[in-house]
Parts: C-alpha cells; structure tokens; sequence
C-alpha cells in the first residue's frame, strides 16, 4: 500500500503543478482521476471519481485572483482511496465510491488552502525575481523559479501522501462495517450525483456553451449503464 500511495502522490503532484504553470488541462480533475485510476490498476473508477468530481466544481474555474477549492487534489484522494480501499475487485463498488465522495469532497476546500499558503510562500520569491532580472542576473531568476516549483511540488506530495493514508484507512474502517440499509441509499446517491453534476453545469451553460452539459451528460449515461 505504502508504495501504491507514495506513486498516486508523486505523479498527483505533478499534475497539481499545471495549476500555476502550464495549465494545460492536466489538472482538470477527470484527467486527474483518470490517471490514478490507470496508475493503481483501476481506470473505470479513476475516470467515474473525476468526472463526479470534475461536474461538482465545473463552474468555479481559476481566473485572475480568484482561487476555487482544489479539485485536483480532491479527485486524486478520492480515487485513490477508493481503489485502495476496493483492492484488486477490478472496479470498487458504486457504495463504495457515493461514500468516498461525500466523505473527502471537502478535501478540496483544504487543497485551497494549500494553494493560498505555496502562493504566498512563492509571492517573495517572485519580487526577488523581478529585481534579479532587472539587474541582469538570468541565472539567479532560474534559481528563484526553480526553488518555487520544488517547493510547490513538495507541497502537494505531502499533503497528498498525508490524506491519502488517512482517507483510505477511513473508508477501509467504515465501508465494512455499514449496515445493509445504507447500501441502498448509497446506490441512489450515486446515481443522484451525476444528476446533481448536470445541473451545476447546466448553470454555467452562458458562460462557457455546451461542454458543460456534454460532460454532464455523458457522466449521466456512464453511470445509468454501470447501474443497468
């Protein structure tokens, strides 16, 4: 386990890093997701973790000043733990993953807060920067950029590795133990998650056209055909 949970959280690192640098999409939590769940042996559940996660917080997107809650972060603890906690079963239960999403779907309002502490440690390294190139130092800018991606980088690594420990050691404490009325509500509720996704992107329709409701709607049709 130690070793599956250290791999989710150097590669989740990395992809937390397009966030602040290239912002490629990477960090987009379907793709986020998506690779855990091929990088721990289950992309089916990687992929339906980041989608429910990528529609939950569809209309909260990084621009200018403004900082959403970690989504990446969320995605990539959400279904690691999930398939963790599930083994090697191929696919981790619907229960199983309706309960790992809301349970640890607030993980990404911590993730903020750890975007806003690296931002601020990197903010005096940045007007460090500026008087380095100003004085025509090229060298030592490359340091101040490097330093502030290495610390960003360790950042995430460790928040990663620290919550993805506890997250499955509470799924693999609670999901056994859950009396069989619940499963059932569990069942519904996930299948009313992707319903819920649709309607936060149906909202954003205005603003950013008909991706949104694509995306809302191919989630819908991927659940209903794991359910059916």
């Amino acid at each position: 386990m130690f070793f599956d949970v250290l791999a989710a959280s150097a590669i989740g690192g990395i992809l937390c890093l397009d966030r602040v640098v290239l912002q490629v999409m990477f960090a987009r939590p379907i793709v986020a997701g998506t690779v855990t769940g091929i990088l721990l042996g289950q992309i089916q559940t990687g992929l339906v973790v980041g989608a429910l996660v990528e529609l939950f917080w569809i209309d909260r997107s990084q621009i200018g000043t403004i900082i959403p809650p970690n989504d990446t972060m969320a995605s990539i603890i959400i279904a690691a733990a999930t398939i963790l906690t599930a083994g090697t079963s191929g696919h981790a239960p619907r229960e199983l993953i309706a309960l790992a999403v809301l349970l640890f779907i607030p993980l990404g309002l911590l993730g903020r807060q750890v975007d806003i502490l690296i931002m601020g440690f990197n903010e005096k390294l940045s007007r460090e920067a500026v008087e380095e190139a100003r004085s025509g130092r090229e060298t030592d800018v490359l340091r101040k950029i490097s330093a502030g991606l290495i610390k960003a980088y360790l950042f995430n690594l460790c928040f990663l590795l620290g919550l993805i420990f506890i997250a499955t050691e509470v799924l693999r404490m609670i999901y056994p133990v859950l009396p069989p009325k619940l499963f059932s509500q569990l069942t519904l509720i996930y299948c009313f998650l992707p319903l819920l996704g649709t309607a936060v992107a149906l909202s954003t329709v205005n603003m950013k056209g008909e991706i949104p409701v694509f995306c809302g709607a191919f989630l819908s049709l991927l659940v209903l055909m794991d359910v059916f």
